[in-house]
């Protein structure tokens, strides 16, 4: 019984724990791509408002080390690209997120990249010319994430089943305890789980039934 106790616990709190860790890894994870992404908007709208009033020498002396800047005109044409050599690059005009900033004014999407390890968020906006200015930025999934935290995982794994073993093991010895030093002779004068007690009383009857029995017998030798 000890042991079954024991691996009861034990799987029940390696089941919690990565439970958990998936919840708490998709939360936070869900969490900063909302921060991300409405940092980008900012980003984008500083950027756009400032390229209508400065041109495209304004985008091309920008820092493009944290995100990806490209500008398209109203059918989809790069003008310009901040990683990419525009005559290179392919129309634009069927992008989500370029056909959403045409229609509506901006538009955004996600995409991910062929190892399904990293995805890029787009967000564009409309300017007055009815040109779109898109602003990208490559970050890993979530999945890449728990692969890149896989061994501070393990690590956090094995501290929880060790601490699990130890409760687990101290937890079994006092559930059996009880059960273990049971006076079987005097059943009711133990004291049990109130699961237990209808067992008790189950022993007791049948010691009283044993002693009717056993005086029966002796009542009818003499």
């Amino acid at each position: 019984m000890t042991k079954k106790i024991f691996k009861s616990v034990i799987s029940v709190a390696l089941l919690v724990l990565l439970a958990t860790l998936i919840i708490i890894t998709g939360v936070m994870y869900q969490y900063f791509s909302k921060v991300q992404q409405s940092q980008l908007k900012d980003e984008l709208r500083f950027v756009a408002s400032a390229t209508e009033q400065l041109g495209i020498d304004y985008i091309k002396d920008l820092n493009y080390d944290n995100y990806r800047i490209t500008w398209v005109d109203q059918q989809g044409n790069v003008l310009f690209d901040s990683h990419a050599d525009v005559q290179s690059m392919e129309n634009h005009s069927e992008r989500e997120e370029i056909k959403g900033a045409l229609l509506t004014g901006s538009g955004s999407s996600i995409r991910n990249s062929t190892t399904l390890t990293e995805e890029t968020i787009y967000e564009a906006l409309r300017l007055s010319d009815y040109s779109v200015l898109r602003i990208s930025v490559s970050r890993a999934t979530a999945t890449s994430l728990m692969i890149g935290m896989l061994r501070n995982i393990v690590h956090v794994l094995i501290l929880s089943l060790a601490l699990s073993a130890l409760l687990a093991y101290h937890t079994a010895e006092r559930v059996v305890e009880p059960i273990n030093n049971l006076d079987l002779e005097n059943p009711l004068e133990n004291e049990v789980y109130e699961e237990v007690k209808p067992l008790l009383l189950n022993m007791d009857n049948q010691n009283r039934l044993k002693e009717e029995a056993a005086k029966l017998r002796k009542d009818k030798d003499f």
